[in-house]
């Protein structure tokens, strides 16, 4: 499987979306390694941290696939976007303007698991709980997602069998 180092549209699009989608509760909820942690709305220098979050793993993932030491690699060499910096900083004007679909979330985070799934330690990171959180709050805001199915009768079923 081939990897790549996903572009800076992608990473901000699920950062807006972390900060736009749950509506339920003012912020993105995750766990990790025994901590519950928050992303609020409104906190764009934790919003930038978890996008460059998003974006290292992304990139640990390429290393690891294409046998490179992630401390060491040049960056701006690796399959991806040419000349990027990857330096994600949501302050300094990442955030999108564009309306977040959830459908479009859903298929954003999941191509960033398919390119930061390479390394052994990704179902582990934290990175992976977020992209996990960002997805939930996509599906509860996909139109007419409900929690548990609407009350619906139901007739009751004549028996069909013999009874002892």
């Amino acid at each position: 499987m081939s990897a790549y180092v996903v572009d800076r549209e992608s990473i901000a699009y699920l950062v807006t979306a972390a900060l736009q989608l749950p509506e339920r509760h003012d912020s993105l909820r995750w766990h990790h390694a025994g901590e519950s942690r928050t992303l609020h709305a409104g906190d764009y220098p934790a919003a930038s941290r978890l996008g460059q979050m998003l974006w290292d793993e992304n990139i640990r993932s390429v290393c690891f696939r294409y046998d490179e030491p992630y401390a060491q690699v040049d960056r701006g060499k690796l399959p991806g976007t040419n000349g990027e910096s990857y330096e994600f900083d949501f302050a300094a004007g990442e955030a999108l303007t564009t309306s977040i679909e959830p459908a479009v979330v859903l298929g954003v985070a999941d191509c960033l698991e398919y390119q930061s799934c390479e390394h052994p330690e990704w179902a582990e990171s934290e990175a992976y709980a977020i992209l996990n959180s960002i997805r939930r709050v996509a599906w509860q805001s996909l139109a007419g997602y409900q929690w548990h199915p609407p009350t619906i009768p139901v007739a009751p079923v004549p028996w069909q069998g013999t009874r002892a």
